[in-house]
């Protein structure tokens, strides 16, 4: 049964884009459709065309704002697509005048059946031609003509970029932030560690000291042949005797 008394407040129906030789398909009965190499036939179209007339209102809804509950959402489901609604869309977009019918007459459409099918056949065309975006527009209208395309059905904005998101922490204001970057800690024998992955540097050699100025030095005679040989310089030691004769001291 078509409603009668419901205010006509549908949205245009939108025009399918390309060859228009699409709607021959559409608006021709199954009985004498032909075969297209782009698309198939008018029966591919309305099979399509009936899993995205389901999608478009599940999107929909799930969508909207304030959530709905599955429940709801079921419902809401249920009452676009059922045949009632189909069949008063049919009408009221003029379907009848459009078709080209086979052996059957007109009267097909006074059944639900071929009803939806000519009107999942135009959702399968607008899609193949103009994508679902095209069709969720539509049906947004036809099943919520209080919705206007309004920011109700848009995430927050802290959520549509997935690769900055990070669940905050207890008394956290924000649940996004950038990645810090990496933190290298300090050893007791270095004073920062080197990055992951780099090639080990050793210390390098801690220089002499120098004595304070004014101190005494002990230097011994082992220290001084070594810096006269770093010199290049040559050493002589000269055989000196102290004491009596029957018992001297070799220096």
């Amino acid at each position: 049964m078509i409603p009668s008394k419901e205010p006509v407040r549908l949205p245009p129906l939108p025009q399918v884009s390309g060859d228009p030789s699409i709607l021959f398909d559409v608006f021709t009965h199954r009985s004498i459709s032909t075969s297209n190499r782009e698309y198939g036939n008018g029966d591919r179209l309305a099979h399509i065309g009936a899993t995205i007339f389901q999608h478009a209102v599940v999107d929909h809804w799930f969508s909207r704002r304030p959530m709905l509950s599955v429940e709801e959402m079921e419902a809401k489901k249920f009452e676009a697509m059922g045949d009632t609604k189909v069949m008063y869309w049919v009408s009221v977009y003029d379907f009848k005048r459009r078709i080209s019918f086979g052996s059957q007459g007109s009267t097909i459409l006074n059944t639900p059946s071929e009803s939806r099918w000519f009107f999942n056949a135009y959702i399968g065309a607008l899609y193949t031609r103009d994508g679902l975006e095209a069709v969720k527009k539509w049906i947004s209208g036809l099943i919520d003509p209080d919705f206007h395309g309004s920011g109700d059905k848009t995430p927050s904005p802290e959520y549509t970029n997935w690769t900055n998101f990070r669940p905050s922490s207890p008394g956290s204001s924000t649940a996004v932030s950038q990645p810090e970057p990496p933190t290298y800690y300090r050893s007791q024998t270095t004073s920062r560690a080197s990055p992951p992955g780099s090639p080990h540097t050793p210390k390098p050699p801690t220089p002499p000291q120098s004595p304070p100025t004014g101190s005494r030095v002990l230097v011994t005679v082992s220290h001084f042949n070594e810096v006269a040989t770093r010199k290049g310089r040559n050493v002589y030691y000269a055989d000196s005797s102290e004491g009596p004769s029957h018992l001297p001291i070799w220096t």
